[in-house]
């Protein structure tokens, strides 16, 4: 419990930092606290585990890592605030707009579309710019445990079209907004329920939930990963090409053959960008399968 108020008075002191602070001096401090946090931080060890395992790096080139690990995971909070204090148009994106806006809208024009994505990049952000853009991002996750914490989190994602359905029925929420044309975007790297499928992810096996290949086989609509990444001070915004999988296979089948296909994608993102794949615990012994 007093974490939990702790939590909540960091957020509440955060808000209220942001917005006295220039945006620079903001990214500065969430560096800064970054930096510490790694040195601090008792899953450092878990964090620097996981990121051997995706490049095999060791000793000076591994804490390397894990610091420029933990000072992008402290400027992906820094932009929530930035956004919920100072306004979207704060965030700066290469991708130019219009850009994202012309391949959302060609996706979407015979019927919804489900993005399954990760923690990587900035997936809060991702949901910001699909929202800001005109279309509706649905979305399934679990609430956060601190409720001004939660209500932080409500408010960056109600001004942008972003809605997040429980994660106990939260399929069927998902299931009506693409059936009615709009976007469900599912983070789908970590099998909460250890229901998912098996597969090899930077050569260990590894379940992946497949709640997404579900959603995209009953709704029968196109499917695409996607990710906001941050390169160089900017986000920019990647889409991998459709994912083209029979939908008259059986739904098991499809299943496996889709989460396969996100796997390998995904892998390829992590062994490019492995300081933003964020997990704070030894993800390849917890998914193991």
């Amino acid at each position: 419990m007093a974490n939990r108020k702790m939590l909540s008075f960091w957020y509440k002191l955060g808000k209220k930092y942001v917005k006295i602070m220039p945006v620079s001096f903001v990214y500065l401090t969430a560096k800064l606290l970054g930096f510490f946090s790694f040195w601090f931080d008792r899953k450092r060890n878990y964090v620097l585990n996981n990121i051997k395992i995706i490049t095999n790096k060791n000793r000076f080139s591994l804490y390397k890592l894990g610091i420029e690990f933990y000072e992008n995971f402290a400027l992906n909070i820094a932009d929530y605030f930035i956004v919920v204090v100072k306004g979207f148009d704060k965030i700066k994106i290469l991708t130019p707009k219009e850009e994202v806006f012309k391949k959302l809208k060609e996706l979407t024009q015979n019927g919804g579309l489900v993005i399954p994505t990760a923690h990587l990049g900035n997936w809060e952000v991702a949901g910001v710019l699909v929202g800001s853009l005109g279309f509706k991002a649905h979305g399934i996750g679990l609430p956060q445990q601190e409720i001004e914490v939660e209500k932080f989190y409500e408010e960056l994602r109600r001004r942008f079209n972003v809605i997040v359905h429980p994660f106990q029925g939260g399929f069927l929420g998902a299931y009506k907004a693409v059936k009615n044309g709009e976007i469900a975007t599912i983070v789908s790297d970590r099998d909460i329920n250890k229901d998912g499928v098996c597969v090899n992810f930077f050569g260990r096996n590894v379940s992946f939930p497949k709640g997404a290949s579900i959603l995209a086989y009953r709704t029968k609509v196109k499917s695409i990963f996607a990710a906001l990444i941050r390169e160089n001070g900017y986000y920019k915004v990647y889409f991998s090409d459709e994912f083209d999988i029979d939908f008259t296979l059986p739904e098991s089948e499809f299943s496996k053959r889709y989460v396969s296909k996100f796997a390998s994608i995904l892998e390829e993102f992590v062994k490019r960008y492995p300081t933003q794949w964020y997990h704070f615990f030894d993800y390849f012994k917890e998914y193991s399968c």
